[in-house]
């Protein structure tokens, strides 16, 4: 099997890093979600090698080792990366997945060039809905205005366990050694400016998904929704995959937000069951 690698390319000026791995015409593009970058595919990106599938991870701009710049992004910014993405790695029609905000990144990708898009795969992906019928529900959009910016960049240990209890329903996860180490990685990461700067967009309610996800049906698009996601629960991953015409659902169980991370095997034998239906 070959071995995931590391890249970086030039996209509209900007240096994009990425994981690579795997050949062939079948790519499957995977976009991370806040607070996190490409490794959050680590156990996703060999199985799908593993399966004959291309599979390239990016860290976003503003994340992980991508370029840093200090100019506003949103999730627009990110999508408009997409296709210049593409065609510097000479991919055609791809398979996007994405989880949390890079489901949101990739819905408006998806929407933009349905012709670039094989099939679209949004996981916990509902903060990318305007949350106008859910003001029970604690929304990290706003967490600026709200005064717990933390829950999306945490600055203490302390709030880095309160954001690892939010994401993982396993307490295992929220180990003292995973604390540790995540808080590590968060205070090494240089990537508080693109979390503020999409925070306040998620707050202005610019780039939603909303206006868009009739657009969404042209090519097979599978939602999978945590049933026990504390960030972007239930209600919000039923109203995702309601609004996108024949759109399929799969719910998962026994897990939070990052399903790549906390329950690996379960997550990609759905994604491979979904691949496979729509690469016969």
């Amino acid at each position: 099997m070959s071995a995931v690698t590391r890249r970086e390319i030039q996209v509209l000026g900007q240096t994009i890093s990425f994981l690579e791995v795997g050949s062939g015409d079948k790519a499957v593009l995977l976009l991370h979600g806040m607070t996190s970058d490409a490794t959050n595919w680590a156990e996703t990106l060999p199985a799908l090698a593993a399966a004959g599938y291309r599979a390239i991870a990016p860290d976003h701009l503003g994340f992980g080792q991508s370029s840093k710049p200090n100019v506003p992004i949103k999730p627009r910014t990110l999508s408009d990366m997409i296709a210049p993405l593409l065609d510097t790695l000479e991919i055609g029609p791809t398979m996007l997945v994405g989880q949390s905000m890079g489901g949101h990144v990739a819905g408006l990708f998806a929407a933009d060039c349905p012709e670039r898009v094989s099939g679209l795969v949004l996981v916990n992906a509902g903060y990318g809905l305007a949350l106008r019928d859910a003001d029970n529900v604690r929304d990290l959009g706003h967490a600026k205005e709200s005064g717990g910016l933390w829950a999306l960049n945490p600055a203490t240990r302390r709030e880095a366990r309160m954001l690892l209890e939010q994401v993982f329903h396993n307490p295992a996860l929220v180990s003292e050694e995973n604390v540790d180490a995540f808080f590590a990685q968060r205070l090494a990461a240089g990537d508080g400016w693109a979390i503020q700067s999409i925070a306040e967009s998620w707050a202005r309610r610019e780039d939603m998904l909303d206006p868009v996800l009739g657009r969404l049906g042209g090519s097979p698009v599978l939602v999978v929704q945590s049933r026990l996601d504390r960030v972007a629960p239930l209600e919000l991953g039923l109203r995702l995959h309601d609004g996108i015409p024949g759109a399929s659902l799969e719910i998962l169980e026994d897990c939070g937000h990052a399903p790549p991370v906390e329950v690996p095997d379960v997550f990609n034998r759905v994604l491979a069951v979904f691949l496979q239906s729509v690469w016969i």
